[in-house]
């Protein structure tokens, strides 16, 4: 049994409901629009998942689903219904790489629904995610630095719908550093853990900052996981990002 004395281990961090904003579009009709009236570009966003997954596969796969399904795609948003269609089937079934496949498509598509000129409703569809998490952690901080002491650092659990995963991590960045090979999947999630560097069972000695005494200064660092695994993010020189530099990210 872990000696749970030595790293001790809090419970999960709900977000309160004073700070809680909706995630769905229907609230905000300019983003609403956008994605559900195909204010976006369509035709750009096609073209990139062409250049992404080869034009000759995608048309392959294409022809599958018209024939399945008995139906013709007119367009990319066509393409996408059936690939969601197709895999609900097969996840049903027991999965498989054509599974794989084509989830790795909707991720894509999923991660990039906001490209156009307008960046208007990209943007505000980010900040109605990131900002409620920016909120928590940064009170958590600051309460930490002023010694109130009125709740142990915690971590934040982000487990919602795959378009709201796949555009989180494109704003940190993911996508951009790793690609899709691990895609966003309908369980997926990303974890964010506010570490002090102080009461961390295993210093990452990089971090680590001295006073010219000698003596460490408190740095708050945030671990992401996303399923299940570290990441380490590009805005980060380390794989423990620290805190001034994911503030940093999200005030641009």
């Amino acid at each position: 049994m872990a000696k749970t004395n030595e790293c001790p281990v809090g419970p999960v961090l709900q977000v309160p409901h004073s700070k809680d904003i909706m995630m769905h579009t229907r609230n905000c009709k300019r983003v609403h629009d956008y994605l559900n009236k195909n204010h976006f570009d369509m035709d750009r966003l096609e073209l990139m998942v062409n250049e992404h997954f080869g034009e000759q596969y995608v048309l392959e796969t294409k022809a599958k689903l018209e024939k399945h399904f008995n139906f013709k795609i007119k367009n990319l948003k066509d393409y996408f219904e059936g690939l969601d269609s197709r895999v609900a089937e097969l996840k049903h079934a027991g999965g498989g790489e054509e599974m794989i496949q084509m989830q790795r498509q909707e991720c894509f598509i999923l991660a990039n629904n906001f490209i156009g000129d307008d960046e208007r409703p990209g943007n505000t569809y980010l900040s109605r995610m990131v900002v409620p998490f920016s909120q928590i952690l940064s009170a958590r901080v600051i309460d930490d630095m002023l010694g109130n002491g009125r709740a142990e650092l915690k971590y934040l659990i982000f487990n919602l719908h795959d378009t709201n995963i796949s555009n989180f991590l494109r704003f940190l960045g993911y996508w951009e550093k790793y690609g899709y090979a691990k895609h966003v999947k309908f369980g997926s999630s990303v974890r964010l853990e506010l570490l002090k560097m102080t009461n961390m069972c295993s210093k990452d000695e990089q971090n680590v900052e001295k006073q010219p005494d000698g003596s460490e200064i408190d740095q708050y660092l945030i671990r992401f996981v996303y399923d299940d695994e570290e990441i380490h993010l590009p805005f980060c020189k380390n794989k423990y990002c620290r805190f001034e530099e994911f503030a940093t990210h999200v005030a641009q």
